[in-house]
């Protein structure tokens, strides 16, 4: 969910080329870049337009997502470079992390084990507080090699 150019469900899917992937994005122009890299790798990978579980109709039993984390504000004072990025990808929120109640909430319809998000580099507890209130169990925070936090996992 929120894949972006693929790169996490394509690597994923080269180390496992048995198990089933879907990718899903609510840009068109993301879905279609990670086509390209999937059909560029030789990985067939299911590709879904979607603006989050709007039009999921599967379950799964993982859900892996990098959904924007940026608030307003700090987006304001970004690289230039990030510019480059669409908005839509980096910008969270009011408060950058609205996203991940969002798919917290929705996911035990369409999630039956994990869910594993990349997360702002100091949005650890809040996820954790989230996943706490949704019911989430054995949720484990992990840092990146610079000692910051970077991913959460949960289990349904």
């Amino acid at each position: 969910m929120c894949t972006g150019t693929g790169a996490i469900a394509l690597a994923i899917k080269e180390e496992n080329p048995l198990i089933h992937v879907a990718c899903s994005d609510v840009s068109e122009d993301a879905l279609n870049l990670a086509k390209e890299n999937a059909k560029l790798n030789n990985l067939s990978i299911n590709f879904i337009l979607s603006d989050l579980f709007e039009n999921i109709n599967e379950t799964y039993d993982i859900l892996i997502s990098n959904p924007p984390y940026i608030s307003s504000e700090e987006y304001m004072g970004l690289d230039k470079d990030l510019f480059k990025e669409p908005k839509l990808a980096l910008v969270g929120g009011t408060l950058g992390y609205e996203y991940y109640e969002k798919i917290i909430k929705q996911a035990r319809e369409k999630i039956k084990r994990m869910i594993f998000f990349e997360i702002g580099y100091d949005q650890g507890n809040i996820v954790k507080e989230i996943l706490e209130k949704y019911k989430y169990k054995d949720i484990k925070i992990y840092k990146d090699l610079e000692g910051f936090d970077r991913f959460v996992s949960a289990c349904i």
